[in-house]
């Protein structure tokens, strides 16, 4: 029940910025700016999908090899999927130079405004690149049953966030000072993630060499099934913004964008439950 009280207060907090600020920046910025925000949020969420669904399974392997006292084979398994992720890290970055090029295709937007989109979403996709590496010290903290550090690194996140779209936007910086505020809040709340994990796991030991099959083998196995899921709740809730600025406008992109982050506020209360029982399962399940 802590944790998930834990988890909600991240939630609600996030629901709150986007809630409050939204007038804020739209007045700053100007419908048809907050839509190419809006617009490239939903690509860089996508993005993150590249996960893979390997959180989820370091949270569940950590769990069971804890609990096991096998400290050795955890360490395997976070390393396996440190090593997969630094690839996939050059991916995005790839796929966000290729997005970025093109994306005048599905976004009309003035010459200005469309060169500050494209910086906007490669240094979105750096950030993605942090959340991806941390992740996995994120998917050891859950794993561990600490979600106060999870949602603790969320909460402050969202206030250097909140703090500092205000002040650049008052600065008079637009996509581009944005962009850069959320690698900044991505670097320093997954710093505070990784530093705990060692914190709380002090036997972890990290080996930076090509991980052996076996240990790539099952974190992939398992993590295939997380990925379906991820997949489709990410259509569901990101695509509808990609649709509105390709057959609309941007501008109308920002009406959608403050409806739907209501409800999707919502939504995520409700989903902040679920992470909570996985990492427990797997714990009884070894405790007997």
């Amino acid at each position: 029940s802590r944790s998930i009280a834990w988890n909600w207060a991240a939630t609600v907090s996030a629901f709150l910025l986007v809630f409050l600020l939204a007038p804020f920046i739209v007045a700053r910025l100007g419908t048809v700016a907050y839509g190419a925000w809006a617009v490239l949020g939903s690509l860089t969420a996508f993005m993150t999908l590249l996960d893979l669904g390997m959180r989820g399974a370091v949270t569940r392997f950590v769990a069971r090899y804890h609990a096991a006292g096998d400290h050795e084979t955890a360490s395997a398994t976070v390393s396996a999927t440190l090593w997969l992720r630094q690839w996939l890290g050059v991916v995005v970055i790839a796929v966000s130079l290729v997005v970025a090029a093109s994306l005048h295709r599905f976004l009309a937007l003035e010459p200005s405004l469309l060169v500050e989109a494209r910086w906007a979403l490669v240094l979105n996709a750096l950030g993605v690149v942090v959340t991806l590496v941390g992740g996995v010290f994120g998917g050891v903290v859950a794993a561990l049953n600490r979600y106060d550090t999870i949602s603790g690194a969320a909460i402050i996140q969202t206030a250097i966030r909140a703090i500092g779209t205000v002040l650049l936007l008052r600065a008079g910086y637009s996509l581009i000072g944005l962009a850069l505020l959320e690698v900044t809040a991505a670097v320093v709340a997954n710093a505070f993630q990784i530093f705990r994990c060692f914190q709380f796991y002090p036997e972890l030991h990290l080996s930076f060499r090509k991980p052996r099959w076996i240990a790539l083998k099952e974190v992939a196995g398992y993590s295939g099934y997380l990925v379906l899921f991820q997949a489709f709740g990410y259509l569901i809730a990101y695509s509808p913004s990609l649709v509105v600025g390709a057959t609309i406008s941007a501008g109308a992109v920002a009406l959608y964008a403050i409806a739907n982050s209501l409800a999707e506020g919502v939504r995520q209360i409700l989903a902040t439950i679920t992470p909570v029982f996985m990492p427990l399962a797997s714990r009884l399940q070894v405790e007997g």
